[in-house]
């Protein structure tokens, strides 16, 4: 795990909202995108991070779980 990566960080660079929004995630290697489901069961979202590592650390510190199909 990264070790810049804190649970106080409620937010990510270049991510509109905040990790207690965030429900589910899927990561689509091929287009290194992430799709992301809101807590409100209505929004998805598709975020491209300069950093995957480090997004994908900063999603497991606050336990948002992966969607596996």
């Amino acid at each position: 795990m990264n070790p810049t990566v804190s649970a106080s960080e409620n937010t990510y660079p270049g991510l509109p909202v905040k990790a207690n929004q965030i429900s589910a995630f899927r990561y689509v290697q091929p287009l290194q995108t992430f799709i992301l489901s809101l807590k409100d069961r209505e929004n998805i979202l598709r975020f491209e991070p300069d950093d995957i590592q480090s997004f994908i650390d900063w999603l497991n510190v606050h336990y948002i779980r992966e969607y596996k199909a």
